[in-house]
């Protein structure tokens, strides 16, 4: 993804180290900040009146469990005088160089969630009450609690948008079916091979074309700015390239399902490390993905939203009993 490719809802943000008004480095990802929902003030032109804003509703931002970046071009000893000049209590980032604001486009506030996720964009100063609306609901979708125990696996919210599930669904609905389908190694390849007899799998997929398809495009697209990073920050793992992605179908019709079975079996699909599965619609009962080793909870992300699991995990998609359970599935390498 090109450096200063514009950021979308659902993107991480940039992890570009900057110099606050102190004169010490500073990003999003820093502990001060990070783990909270962020308020970021996109700094460009009459900034004052934003950041007087943001101060004087400090209390009600606090309130929410939310903290507060302001990025400016200006360097480090302007952001200085001007965080004292207006008894600012949060800190400035210099960005004389565009590379962080740039990536915003005209927003003038950014909120970040807790994992430094781009969760709205505002396009002006008096959207300030909106951000802090949406960081409240942050927080008080996420209370505090006990943990309880689950597999050790990665939620990552948010990787499609709607209208991008749709479009997956659409290329579905038109496209080459191949029906219950075990593989083994990549379509295309002497080390590739199936079965359908339907005892293991009953799942009907369409393969995405690899290359230069507008939808393989997207969704490498998709992959890079949401899933990569957050792969390499949880298994330290550094994803080369992926699988060709498939759109499957467990249809309620046939008691879709895909029985316990590991994905990392047999000689041909060793390279694979992880696999990924991202739900693309919600109205569906049964289906939940389920690692028996780890005890009987089941994952249902909602629509967009994906797991990512270890490939000798042993895990198995439930039957579905009403409805179809679209998802996309491909395995990282």
């Amino acid at each position: 993804m090109p450096d200063l490719a514009l950021l979308r809802i659902g993107d991480f943000a940039p992890t570009a180290v900057l110099q606050d008004h102190r004169g010490e480095a500073m990003a999003f990802h820093h502990q001060h900040v990070a783990g909270h929902p962020v308020i970021v003030l996109l700094c460009r032109d009459a900034a004052a009146g934003v950041l007087e804003s943001a101060r004087d509703r400090h209390a009600e931002i606090a309130d929410a469990d939310t903290r507060v970046l302001a990025i400016s071009r200006s360097p480090a000893a302007d952001n200085r005088a001007l965080v004292e000049r207006h008894a600012l209590p949060f800190a400035i980032l210099a960005d004389p160089r565009n590379e962080v604001l740039g990536r915003f486009g005209d927003a003038a506030i950014a909120v970040l969630d807790r994992n430094q996720r781009i969760a709205g964009l505002f396009g002006g100063v008096d959207d300030l009450g909106a951000a802090v609306a949406l960081c409240r609901r942050l927080t008080d979708e996420n209370p505090p609690g006990s943990a309880t125990s689950h597999a050790p696996v990665l939620q990552v919210p948010g990787i499609f948008e709607p209208e991008l599930c749709l479009r997956l669904i659409d290329v579905w609905q038109r496209g080459d079916k191949r029906a219950n389908e075990v593989t083994r190694g990549t379509p295309g390849r002497a080390d590739y091979a199936a079965r359908s007899d339907g005892l293991v799998k009953r799942r009907t997929d369409v393969l995405i074309p690899e290359d230069s398809n507008p939808t393989n495009l997207t969704v490498r697209d998709r992959l890079l700015a949401r899933v990569v990073p957050e792969v390499a920050k949880v298994f330290q793992f550094r994803v080369r390239s992926y699988e060709v992605a498939r759109i499957g179908c467990y249809d309620a019709g046939d008691g879709g399902y895909f029985r316990p079975h590991r994905d990392d079996a047999g000689d041909p699909a060793r390279p694979r490390r992880f696999a990924l599965t991202i739900n693309l619609n919600d109205e569906f009962e049964g289906g939940g993905l389920c690692f028996p080793e780890y005890g009987r909870r089941f994952y249902r992300p909602p629509a967009g939203g994906g797991v990512v699991f270890s490939c000798n995990l042993l895990h198995e998609a439930q039957p579905v009993t009403r409805g179809q359970r679209f998802g996309l599935f491909t395995f990282l390498r």
